[in-house]
């Protein structure tokens, strides 16, 4: 064990047993590592500073569970990670981002430059996902219908599109 690990270790049983000035030790020893989780699936630096402090609170709120204090780089770092993807869901979840209604591509025919981008970008999808996308904006089917036509379950079908017009969005 090197001395950078047994130090850590002390600052953890430290804090264990209720030193704030340890904690705080523990915080800044740690807060750049969880800064970078947190960065790497964010990819928002306000958003990675969130759950890093998020992290942190729940670390303090639970770190007497943690049993050995030689895993606490990892138990952090899976704090970070969970906290970052729940927190990535929930903006999409609240995102009311629309994305361009492939209906209107013959509206735009006019325009080849614009006609091969999407091609390309409709290329790049899978071809489950660029099916149930050009069966829901270019035909106009509904989910009970698309379902049907592919034999898949309607969650799926939702599912699938979801996945569709977020990869897309990324191309355009």
């Amino acid at each position: 064990m090197t001395g950078d690990e047994e130090l850590l270790n002390a600052l953890v049983r430290q804090a264990q047993l209720g030193d704030d000035t340890a904690f705080a030790a523990l915080v800044a020893a740690r807060h750049r590592q969880a800064y970078q989780t947190a960065y790497a699936i964010l990819h928002s630096p306000r958003d990675a500073e969130e759950v890093t402090q998020d992290a942190f609170l729940k670390v303090f709120r639970k770190l007497h569970t943690l049993k050995e204090p030689s895993a606490f780089s990892a138990w952090l770092t899976t704090i970070v990670t969970r906290l970052a993807i729940d927190h990535m869901r929930s903006q999409k979840r609240h995102q009311a981002e629309p994305i361009e209604n492939v209906a209107e591509i013959p509206e735009r025919e006019n325009d080849p430059t614009l006609r091969t981008v999407i091609e390309e970008a409709l290329a790049q999808l899978s071809p489950d996902h660029r099916a149930i996308l050009l069966l829901r904006e270019r035909d106009g089917y509904e989910y009970t219908e698309i379902a049907r036509i592919l034999g898949v379950p309607i969650g799926t079908v939702k599912s699938r599109l979801a996945y569709a017009k977020q990869a897309l969005r990324k191309f355009l």
